[in-house]
């Protein structure tokens, strides 16, 4: 009996303790069963009928059709992440030996794809119709097949991860004509700068199909170099009708059935022992040369798409001794993880940073035990060692992989990434204050710049160091003209001129911000002397200075126009109070005449009447014509000044008139409409006061007198406050 065919390991929900997770965990349907039921209806009602075609832990596989062409629809259990980026990155693959989804929807639920039916089968059913074994002009025809579309994936930025011969469809048997198919478990990346080459990741699982993983993949890195070695143990396995690291042969009895494999313990273990791959069965020497080059234990001597291409046109390379795969150098285990080489193991450690540092301090014997079976991969001696763990981590990593990417507390370190670091540190992301910190502290750019992808950084550590002490002169400079730098930190300002010393277009990109704080500046029409003087056309140090006191120079300059403005509505006014009182002066003159008037009248008759009725002598008589007219006096002598001083607020708020017309007016209320009753009254009002008059000749007018100059104190001090507003006006135009 067959066993059961070699399974693809998805992209299981790591533990909350390992490094990377990039897969969101199932949605479970019934308990113990993380597959959902059947497709749903709104999503099946496009197509024909389903004929499933497998169903694995990762996605089940459906030929159907859809507007009557065959197509293949995959229905995954699990949304992912990273599906997306794949797809997009898809898109951009042209080569002909690449099944392509022609739909996806990575975040539907379920999450589904569409892609072309291949009618042809795969490398296995061809295998098995063969006898078990491919001849070798087909399997090199097959390897310059798989190579392009491999050189097109990684060209694109896309890790296949499960290269075997059941994800090669057969297009065409004869002459074979492959296609490259299944992308359920590949990842997009980035691009290292300066290169056409994706970066390597970690990942805190295995994902793809065990028995074809590269030793890298088993520890857990994720590279384009992964699909190479996944490239030749399928090579080799087609030449030789079985796994190349197991030992039995295939059953051409039954071409249904799939050839036995290594089991996946068996596999590892051969990997982690560094067992070597024979490959001598392969009896044609240029398809052996091609496994030897596909299937090296060092990545970095594993061949590529140069190296194949040119194996394939006749001119193979020659093969370099690969120190990785020789027995008996023992991989040593980083968290689970086995590094087989001082790269593997710089790699590793640099992707797990606060990791790395406390396992490096712990396992110092093991590390320098291990690195001598590596010649030239000494580390610095103890004595010599940074006292910061994380400088010395990037120190050892130097030793490790001199030519490698290199990263300081997980961040790549490259003049393309740089800015983005000083960016967040501007925003106050504690760890990348820290690394820029670091970085101007332990001097570590020049450093870095010996690794992969770090060309310029010792260069722009001279200029970042020359921006920071024209900046700390420009400081001082505008300190003493007034400038708010209490505003730009140390630690802002570091950020600031390193991504000033990193991105070539950064002093015409301030520029061009600063274009529209200038243009509101001069709308103000506000002299800031300390920021024009900024020359930030031709320094960058001073543009970017202008650049992050802008804010502050509006800021004084808006408050300035406000005072100003403040200033102009206080001054127009006082004007317009002035012109007031001056145009209704002689008004409020004429209501200070009735106000005199009146009451000379009111002694007049009095008097009149006093010596009619002859009840007072002339002497007394006498008497109250020098205080009646003494009265008229006071009171003209103390209204028509106040009436001048009070201007038009005079009447009828402050006036003598208005009273003795509100008086008079309430006293007259009652025969209000009757004439005779009102000469009545007034007759009566001049005969009581004219008998007053004489009774009292002397109290009456100096009692009226009194009176007058107590209710003329009162109106005094409740008059309008002139010189409080006119104070406040004082205050604007001294601000």
């Amino acid at each position: 009996m067959s066993r059961s065919p070699a399974p693809t390991i998805p992209d299981e929900p790591p533990p909350p303790t390992l490094i990377d997770t990039s897969q969101v965990p199932p949605a479970t349907g019934d308990e113990g069963d993380p597959r959902p039921a059947p497709p749903p209806a709104e999503l099946t009602g496009r197509f024909g009928e389903l004929h499933l075609l497998s169903d694995t832990h990762e996605a089940r596989v459906y030929r159907t059709t859809l507007d009557g062409e065959p197509v293949v629809l995959k229905i995954y259990h699990r949304p992912s992440r990273d599906r997306a980026e794949v797809y997009a990155a898809l898109r951009e693959v042209t080569s002909p030996y690449v099944v392509r989804p022609t739909e996806a929807a990575p975040d539907a639920s379920p999450p589904y794809e569409v892609s072309e039916f291949v009618p042809g089968g795969d490398l296995r059913r061809l295998t098995a119709r063969h006898g078990g074994r491919l001849p070798a002009p087909v399997v090199l025809a097959i390897a310059r097949q798989c190579a392009e579309a491999l050189n097109d994936l990684h060209r694109n930025l896309v890790k296949h991860r499960d290269i075997k011969p059941d994800n090669i469809l057969v297009r065409q048997a004869d002459p074979v004509v492959i296609a490259l198919a299944d992308f359920g478990v590949a990842r997009g990346g980035d691009r290292l700068p300066g290169t056409g080459v994706a970066s390597v990741r970690l990942a805190s699982h295995r994902s793809g199909t065990v028995p074809y993983m590269s030793p890298q993949a088993v520890a857990g890195l994720v590279s384009t170099d992964d699909d190479w070695w996944s490239l030749g143990i399928t090579l080799a396995e087609l030449a030789l009708g079985r796994h190349p690291v197991g030992s039995d042969a295939a059953d051409p009895a039954h071409p249904d059935r799939r050839p036995p494999r290594i089991g996946d313990s068996a596999y590892v273990d051969h990997l982690v022992r560094h067992a070597p791959i024979r490959l001598t069965a392969i009896t044609d020497p240029l398809l052996r040369v091609l496994c030897q080059g596909l299937l090296r234990y060092d990545s970095e001597r594993r061949w590529k798409y140069r190296e194949v291409t040119a194996c394939l046109d006749g001119d193979p390379p020659p093969l370099e001794p690969d120190p990785a795969g020789e027995a008996g150098v023992r991989p040593l285990m980083f968290h689970g993880h086995p590094c087989r080489t001082p790269r593997e193991l710089a790699i590793v450690l640099s992707l797990s940073w606060d990791a790395a540092v406390a396992w490096v301090g712990q396992h110092d014997e093991e590390l320098t035990e291990w690195l001598g079976l590596f010649p030239g991969a000494g580390r610095p001696a103890p004595e010599h060692r940074h006292p910061d763990p994380d400088v010395a981590l990037l120190h050892l990593l130097v030793a490790l992989n001199p030519s490698g990417q290199l990263r300081y507390r997980g961040f790549e370190m490259t003049a393309d990434h740089l800015p983005v670091i000083c960016r967040r540190a501007v925003k106050g992301f504690g760890d990348y204050e820290r690394v820029v910190a670091d970085l101007w502290r332990h001097r570590l750019l020049p450093v870095l710049a010996r690794g992969h992808g770090g060309g310029g950084l010792d260069v722009a550590d001279e200029t970042w160091r020359h921006l920071d002490a024209r900046w700390r002169s420009l400081r001082s400079r505008l300190r003493g003209s007034g400038a708010p730098v209490e505003r730009l930190g140390p630690e802002v300002m570091r950020a600031e001129t390193l991504r000033l010393a990193c991105e070539r277009d950064r002093h015409a990109e301030l520029r061009r911000l600063l274009a529209p704080d200038l243009r509101d500046l001069a709308r103000t029409r506000v002299p800031v002397p300390w920021f024009t003087s900024l020359r930030a056309d031709t320094d960058p140090v001073e543009a970017l200075a202008a650049h992050l006191l802008a804010e502050a120079a509006l800021e004084y300059a808006y408050k300035r126009l406000e005072q100003w403005r403040a200033y102009l509505a206080d001054r127009r006014t006082d004007a317009l109070n002035d012109w007031l009182d001056r145009t209704q002066r002689s008004t409020a003159l004429g209501w200070a005449a009735v106000a005199v008037g009146v009451p000379a009248v009111a002694w007049v008759v009095a008097l009149t009447v006093s010596d009619l009725i002859g009840m007072a002598s002339t002497a007394a008589l006498a008497q109250s014509w020098l205080w009646a007219a003494l009265c008229v006096l006071v009171i003209a002598a103390t209204e028509i000044p106040f009436a001048t001083w009070v201007g038009r607020d005079y009447h009828p708020a402050h006036s003598l008139a208005a009273d003795i017309i509100g008086v008079l007016g309430r006293l007259a209320r009652p025969v209000r409409g009757r004439r005779l009753a009102s000469l009545a009254v007034v007759v009566a009002a001049a005969l009581v006061l004219g008998a007053a008059l004489s009774l009292l000749p002397v109290v009456l007018p100096a009692a009226a007198i009194a009176a007058h100059l107590v209710w003329f104190v009162i109106r005094v001090r409740r008059r309008p406050d002139r010189s409080r507003s006119a104070g406040h006006t004082g205050e604007r135009s001294t601000a």
